[in-house]
């Protein structure tokens, strides 16, 4: 656009995200024709702008949170590690406590935690990134992996969801391995599940009963459908590509010792030693960090690592023989609120390890707290949408505490 400028000194000033001048356009006292873009000129202004309304609030944002966090660090004893993103960027970022509390050895972006129950979402995207490479379908018999697994009406999708009936194999293992030398492995229990032939709990896809023997399966179905060792799967699928450097699976059955930087873990104030369920995987047993899981989230959000609608049905409520807010799609947990709105979280807690991975996908807001010591604010979520906020708009949300 052409501005015909005459006896006129323009001084235009942009103000930055920094608070501080972005730059100054000045046009000279002259007769002179300059060529402004003024469109590329309103759009930088608006960025600008917006830019300032972000960090300023995102700096209120990390003010709340981190109060919040001391707060629970100094009264409840939190000993952890919180990442909380707002549309797509880290507002906040804490560690708290240590890794070993006998060594005082501190916490850092390289510590290690115990993600528990959350290690449920890598083993059900393997899953489903097996029948989008056409490996699999959800709707198979189990058996048609696993020739021994007794139960031929169990399909893969009955597992996902938590809806196949199986017994927990900490309950009918225990009378049975307690007094053997070695952990529990994932062959044992299909090797228990074989022999026993427990009937079903309930018959398939007729209720919600949440069973780490559902992932322990599955996790044997993906070695058999891929030809490799689960922990090889799901560092070539997903770890590597992703660049969670930092997450690994635990076997303690084959390696006791814990991975590198691994935090151990603690029950109040005593340190919890290996059990005999310690040595199963798929359920359990993937050490992360907060900053590996928020790869982790961005990734399921932005990059097609499973089919478009297999990630949908992931994150499809499948129980409502009871009415509420809580479901569970295809291993992930899920918020349902009336309006619509929805939440896909999971949490999990093993020994004393403490996860939970909160994610709104209308708000694009990621919230990722762990924690080496048991610690219920852990699954505390409302605190921190209010944090997120300035205000108690939560108050008439329902979380899950677990």
């Amino acid at each position: 656009m052409k501005i015909i400028e005459k006896k006129y000194n323009i001084i235009i000033i942009f103000a930055a995200a920094t608070i501080s001048l972005a730059g100054i356009l000045y046009l000279k006292n002259s007769d002179s024709t300059t060529d402004i873009n003024c469109a590329t000129l309103a759009q930088y202004t608006q960025n600008q702008a917006v830019a300032l309304e972000y960090d300023t609030a995102a700096v209120a944002v990390q003010s709340r949170l981190n109060a919040l966090f001391e707060e629970r660090h100094r009264q409840a004893g939190f000993n952890g590690a919180a990442l909380v993103a707002v549309n797509g960027k880290i507002v906040f970022e804490k560690y708290m406590g240590y890794g070993d509390v006998e060594q005082r050895d501190t916490l850092t972006p390289e510590s290690l935690f115990h993600i528990a129950s959350v290690s449920k979402t890598f083993t059900g995207m393997g899953i489903l990134w097996l029948q989008t490479h056409h490996f699999l379908n959800i709707n198979d018999a189990v058996c048609q992996y696993l020739p021994t697994f007794p139960y031929p009406e169990l399909q893969i999708k009955h597992l996902l969801m938590h809806r196949s009936g199986l017994s927990n194999y900490s309950y009918f293992a225990e009378p049975i391995w307690k007094d053997r030398v070695g952990l529990l492995t994932n062959e044992a229990v299909l090797h228990l599940l074989d022999s026993l032939k427990l009937p079903l709990i309930n018959p398939p896809d007729t209720h919600f009963q949440y069973c780490n023997t559902n992932f322990v399966v599955l996790a044997q179905v993906i070695q058999k459908a891929s030809g490799m060792a689960y922990a090889d799967f799901l560092g070539c699928v997903f770890f590597k590509p992703l660049g969670m450097t930092h997450t690994r699976v635990y076997q303690p059955a084959v390696q006791p010792q814990l991975p590198e930087n691994g935090t151990r873990n603690y029950m109040r104030n005593a340190r919890y030693g290996l059990e005999f369920d310690d040595g199963t995987y798929g359920d359990k047993n993937i050490y992360s960090t907060v900053q590996d899981l928020y790869k982790w989230d961005k990734a399921l959000n932005t990059l097609n690592l499973v089919d478009a609608q297999l990630l949908q049905a992931a994150y499809t409520p499948y129980s409502n023989e009871h009415a509420g807010l809580k479901n569970y799609g295809l291993a992930w947990r899920l918020l349902c609120y009336p309006d619509g709105k929805k939440i896909v979280y999971h949490n999990g807690w093993w020994h004393g390890n403490c996860a939970s991975i909160y994610r709104f996908g209308d708000e694009k807001l990621t919230f990722i707290v762990l924690a080496n010591k048991y610690n219920r604010s852990t699954y505390q979520m409302q605190p921190l949408y209010d944090a997120v906020h300035g205000e108690a708009k939560a108050a008439d949300m329902e979380f899950a505490e677990e």
